[in-house]
């Protein structure tokens, strides 16, 4: 009995666990080898999830908001409520002295009065209790378009957070779209090196070989060890590119046990542009370039901060409503008897109105601070609009140079290859030595890699390019 009873719990073990087994496959192996489920728009959300500029610039976003909002508060009626209560132990009064009124005496053998008042008396001025109730409303009237000018500037300042937001998202997009990038390159490139240290050590060993027999000179050893340094040396780059890359992935997700050995790179999307298209990206850099719109943000923001600060010049008044509805009495309303029977309430409806006349050029400094700062915005606009233009320049001639050196290499790889083929039938005809073909190998495998860091560093740049146009 025991052992059925092993038997079940066993069989009820492994039910559980092969339930459970689909559900770990799929969070651990769907769309990819190894853990290839982290996606692109996976480690981007990762990386929004972490990222404190991101996430910086989305608090500003809200700051921006909550200042609008209490902007547009700014033209609707303020109401306040105050309220005092006082006691006084020993309230202020008047003491009247017996007989001072009438100091009593005999009128006539007949006739005797006392003395009035009779004793002394002290009567109280107030109670000791006083309770002060008001009900204060202020409305601006008319304030020279600094209320309307204000909002206007909160809310362009709003816009501008949530462009700032967006500018954030666009730069952790185009810096995940980089790594990724640069690790699928370094991940054929790695892989051209390792094929390459084959050749290079075989080629290390023949030369020892044929210098220790005498066939060759220290130089054609040296040559040979000096070619082997070479791919070594590139090995131990593209592995520090990997690492650095790699590490940078990690802290912009971060996903500290990120392996980007462990997932599938998305597939390649090659765009390619040149010098003819400038004049296009320039136009729609600036419909969508959104440093283009944070810079104009800014200048309009400066200009309705100018016209705010101007209705506040000397002498132009400001015209508001004061409504206040107040209560004084020793009875507490709605909770003593006799609240309601002395006239203690008050309504007072008053038309203000103030203007600043001096404040030592406060005002008048700080209107002129607020014009040169809408000067700087406009310099600067017009500055970020020169440096576009100047960095689409300079980044589409370097793709067409990327270009022509691509071309370059395509022909050389081709040329090396029939080179290589040639050495190898010379080889293995027995006319010619495995250490030119070895040498004619290496050539070939130099060419495609620097092929694919061309390629890798044009991607590199047109990625760049789509993020500062818009695109």
């Amino acid at each position: 009995m025991r052992n059925l009873k092993t038997v079940r719990v066993l069989f009820l073990m492994l039910v559980l666990a092969a339930g459970r087994a689909p559900l770990s496959a799929q969070q651990g192996g769907e769309g990819g080898e190894g853990g290839g489920d982290w996606t692109r728009d996976r480690l981007l959300t990762a990386a929004l999830e972490h990222n404190s500029g991101y996430l910086l610039a989305e608090s500003r976003n809200r700051g921006a908001r909550a200042a609008l909002s209490a902007a547009r508060a700014a033209r609707l009626p303020t109401l306040r409520f105050s309220a005092d209560i006082g006691y006084l132990a020993n309230p202020p009064g008047v003491t009247v002295e017996k007989g001072a009124f009438f100091p009593g005496g005999t009128l006539s053998p007949f006739l005797s009065l006392p003395p009035f008042p009779s004793e002394d008396m002290r009567i109280r001025l107030s109670e000791k209790t006083r309770y002060e109730f008001g009900l204060t409303l202020e409305q601006p009237i008319f304030t020279w378009g600094r209320i309307h000018h204000s909002i206007k500037a909160a809310g362009l300042a709003s816009r501008a957070a949530a462009l700032r937001t967006d500018q954030e998202r666009r730069d952790i997009a185009t810096a995940l779209d980089i790594y990724l990038v640069t690790l699928r390159g370094l991940r054929e490139i790695r892989a051209l090196i390792a094929e390459q240290k084959k050749s290079a050590e075989r080629l290390v060993t023949l030369s020892n070989e044929s210098f220790a027999l005498g066939f060759i000179l220290r130089t054609d050893l040296n040559a040979a060890r000096l070619l082997s340094s070479e791919v070594k040396l590139a090995d131990y780059e593209a592995a520090d590119g990997w690492n650095g890359n790699a590490s940078a992935l990690r802290t912009l997700t971060g996903l500290e046990d990120l392996d980007p050995e462990a997932f599938s790179l998305p597939p390649e999307e090659r765009r390619s542009y040149s010098t003819e298209d400038r004049d296009r990206l320039f136009e729609d850099a600036l419909r969508s370039s959104l440093g283009l719109k944070l810079l104009s943000l800014r200048t309009q923001a400066a200009g309705s901060l100018v016209s705010a600060a101007g209705g506040q010049l000397y002498g132009k008044p400001e015209l508001g409503l004061f409504l206040q509805l107040g209560y004084g009495g020793p009875a507490f309303p709605l909770f003593q008897e006799g609240w309601k029977d002395d006239d203690e309430y008050k309504f007072t409806l008053t038309l203000g109105m103030r203007s600043i006349l001096f404040d030592g050029g406060a005002v008048y400094h700080g209107v002129k601070q607020k014009r040169e700062d809408l000067v700087q915005a406009r310099l600067e606009e017009e500055k970020g609009r020169r440096d576009l233009r100047e960095y689409l320049e300079k980044t589409l001639s370097g793709l067409e140079v990327s270009a022509l050196r691509q071309e370059y290499l395509e022909i050389k790889i081709e040329a090396s290859r029939d080179l290589m083929d040639q050495a190898e039938s010379t080889w293995k005809s027995g006319y010619g030595e495995e250490r030119e073909y070895l040498s004619r190998e290496l050539s070939w495998y130099g060419d495609r890699i620097a092929l694919l860091r061309e390629q890798l560093a044009a991607r590199i740049a047109v990625l760049r390019l789509e993020n500062v146009t818009g695109l």
